[in-house]
């Protein structure tokens, strides 16, 4: 797995977690991916974390967090947890456990998430 297939596939998580990725989550996405010139095709991403069945979502999802927990920097990682923040709140509806997801995310790389957003 690359990096840039790790953060784009980790985003497209954080916009599935309510169940459904919106038109507002999938081009928050893309803004997302050209700002950073990421190389991937996230509509086969997003489609990919829509229809794959929970364990094997669930194997590419651990695979990515452990890439990008091995491979960014602190400050990157700041970063990308500003990124998923943009796209949890990129469809105007915030959802509990859209957060605990995050919090989790910056507590496993030891980062308070409180002082980053």
């Amino acid at each position: 797995m690359s990096r840039d297939e790790a953060y784009l596939l980790i985003l497209a998580n954080f916009a599935y977690i309510d169940g459904e990725i919106s038109k507002e989550e999938a081009d928050k996405i893309k803004s997302i991916q050209k700002k950073l010139g990421l190389i991937g095709d996230v509509d086969k991403i997003i489609k990919g974390v829509v229809e794959n069945p929970a364990d094997d979502e669930i194997e590419r999802y651990a695979g990515a967090i452990a890439y990008l927990s091995q491979n960014l920097t602190k400050s990157e990682k700041m970063d990308f947890l500003k990124y998923c923040s943009e796209i949890i709140t990129a469809d105007g509806k915030v959802f509990a456990n859209e957060i605990v997801k995050l919090e989790l995310l910056a507590r496993n790389w030891e980062l308070e998430l409180s002082k980053i957003l």
